[in-house]
Order: C-alpha cells, then sequence, then structure tokens
C-alpha cells in the first residue's frame, strides 16, 4: 500500500495469523462441527413452505381477513407456484380455459387415484350413454343430479388456499409442528370446503395421532375430507377413534 513499509515474509505470515486468530474467535468462518452441517428435516420443511408459496403475505393478521378473493394476484399466485396449471392453461383460449373448480377435482384425482381421471368419461351417466349408443339406440337425457366438490363459484383464492394447505399438510410428518398447523387452520379454514389429507405417521408426534382431532375438529367449514395413503401408513384403532 501507498506509504506503508514493504513487508518481509516473516511479518506477512505473522499478520495473516493474527487475522485468522481474530476471525476465528469471532466465528466469521465458523468450525469443523459446521462444515456442510445439514439442517433439522423440520426447519427444511418450514423454509420449503416459506420459499414455495408465501400464502400469509396475502393476509393481514390484525385484521383476520385476506384481499379481496376477485383480486388477480390469487390465479397469479396459483400459476406461479403450480406450474402443472400454467401449462394447462396454455393450450386453452381463454375463452374456453378450464376454472379453478375444474384444477380442484383434478388435484384431487391426482392425488387419491394417482392419475388426472377425465370426469366426464368417468361419470356412471356418460358410461350408460356410450353403452345405448354403440347399441345404435337413442336415448335423450333431460336432467339428471349429480354431486360435485366444487361448485361454479370456487374461486383462485378458494383453489389456492386449497392446495397450499394440503401442501402444509404433505409435508406435516417433518415439520411436527402444530403452531404452523394451527395458522393455516385459522386463516385459511374459512375458506375450505373440501381438502385432501394424507394419513401422517403417528410414531413421528409425542401425542400419536392426536392430528386427526387437531385437524377434523377444527375445520368446521369443511364438508368433505378425502384421506390418501402414501405408504404403509393407516389410521389403526386409535385413528379412527380420534376421527
Amino acid at each position: 500500500m501507498l506509504g506503508l513499509p514493504v513487508l518481509g515474509d516473516e511479518e506477512v505470515r505473522a499478520k495473516l495469523k493474527l487475522a485468522i486468530e481474530n476471525s476465528r474467535k469471532k466465528d466469521y468462518h465458523g468450525n469443523s462441527e459446521e462444515v456442510n452441517k445439514v439442517p433439522p428435516v423440520n426447519e427444511q420443511s418450514a423454509k420449503f413452505l416459506e420459499e414455495s408459496h408465501d400464502i400469509f403475505e396475502f393476509y393481514d393478521e390484525g385484521k383476520n381477513s385476506w384481499i379481496e378473493a376477485k383480486s388477480p394476484k390469487w390465479k397469479e399466485a396459483v400459476l406461479k407456484r403450480y406450474e402443472w396449471i400454467n401449462n394447462t392453461l396454455q393450450n386453452f383460449e381463454e375463452k374456453d380455459q378450464p376454472t379453478p373448480a375444474f384444477f380442484a377435482s383434478a388435484s384431487d384425482s391426482k392425488k387419491v387415484y394417482g392419475e388426472f381421471l377425465d370426469y366426464k368419461k368417468n361419470d356412471p351417466l356418460f358410461k350408460r350413454h356410450e353403452v345405448i349408443r354403440k347399441g345404435e339406440k337413442v336415448l335423450t337425457f333431460n336432467s339428471f343430479t349429480k354431486f360435485e366438490d366444487y361448485s361454479a363459484e370456487f374461486n383462485w383464492m378458494q383453489l389456492y388456499q386449497k392446495l397450499a394447505f394440503e401442501d402444509m399438510l404433505d409435508n406435516f410428518s417433518e415439520l411436527c409442528d402444530f403452531k404452523v398447523m394451527y395458522k393455516y387452520i385459522n386463516a385459511s379454514g374459512p375458506h375450505l370446503s373440501t381438502i385432501v389429507v394424507p394419513i401422517l405417521d403417528k410414531t413421528k408426534f409425542k401425542s400419536n395421532n392426536y392430528w386427526i382431532m387437531a385437524l377434523v375438529g377444527r375445520l368446521s367449514a369443511v364438508t368433505t375430507f378425502k384421506f390418501k395413503k402414501d405408504s404403509n401408513i393407516g389410521f389403526g384403532a386409535d385413528g379412527f377413534k380420534f376421527l
């Protein structure tokens, strides 16, 4: 440096040694125990939820309210987070695009049955009509009743809250944080009508299958729970008691 004397090799070594010792005392560079240290699984799950979609950016905790349901931010959030929905919409002209209700049903189908079902072709009424048509007979159905999990009024806000809530449940065995579950329930619960629930591994929790009662008992607005089994884990007798 300008204005300073040129140091010899030994002086440079001494200064470097002192700098390293000072840095080590202040933990600037960590230590050998922290090198390549992997965070606990629950921390990784919490980070995943936070990074994948911060649903609470649309929530005012003080007022206990969300931004209005008709806000375009909900659809934007869905398309940003769920690539399969975004890709599907690209295949349709705007006037013919599937509705949020369609995507909610398709998501349920994928999670419960492992595939996206064609609801029209799997409808019993459609199958009956096909049998008659192939037999060269004609039959016209004037009206019929068909039960749907999601009404035509089901919107992008409800879709995003449903899918985000289910993402939280899918990670809950690793997350193991009931405070997070209650936060989602209190904020999103009133806007949920149908959800897909994975059967969680009770051995991960101190309270065993209490999670079932904590979840079902607090979601008073939900009319349909669809439980899915992803592994050999089942409810067991005590699980059904909690349910």
